[in-house]
């Protein structure tokens, strides 16, 4: 989850504010759990995401991370989030995502089949093909690229970046 996520970028870079932002009231716990624990006073963690709407004023935010919350959605979900994480950015900002890309292999497709199954053919078909993107450019990010890609056996996970301008 991303309080997780949150977590390892806190004390990595102890020097930026980090929020964390999950509808998982379980994985947002055991997030607090850490930053007592490690004492990490530059990372909180909120419950937020309404109706995919950030409780944050538009341009909060230099930078946005997000981990493996595009792929089982529709088109129009993907859309919504990207949207919603370009407002809460200011301009310049830049958003990255790590999330299942197009399979290399039939080993790496299972998770979208997963998903295709769970939330339906369209959930995955743009990951199939790697178009998925695409939801990023109609939410008005600009310069979309792929920085690398990762088999983790059941999914190819890819690292993109996109900015704000």
């Amino acid at each position: 989850g991303s309080g997780w996520t949150a977590t390892i970028l806190a004390r990595r870079f102890s020097t930026a504010r980090i929020v964390a932002v999950d509808k998982d009231p379980t994985s947002l716990e055991k997030a607090q759990r850490v930053v007592v624990r490690h004492r990490l006073a530059n990372v909180r963690i909120v419950a937020d995401l309404n109706d995919n709407h950030l409780s944050f004023d538009a341009g909060s935010f230099d930078k946005a991370v997000c981990v493996l919350a595009f792929h089982d959605l529709p088109p129009e979900g993907k859309r919504s989030i990207a949207s919603e994480l370009r407002r809460v950015l200011r301009h310049g900002g830049s958003l990255h995502v790590a999330d299942y890309d197009k399979p290399t292999n039939a080993n790496e497709q299972r998770i979208l089949k997963f998903a295709e199954r769970i939330s339906g053919p369209a959930a995955a078909a743009a990951r199939l093909n790697g178009s998925w993107t695409d939801c990023l450019a109609k939410a008005g990010f600009v310069g979309i690229r792929r920085q690398s890609a990762h088999s983790v056996g059941i999914g190819l996970v890819s690292i993109i970046r996109a900015r704000k301008l």
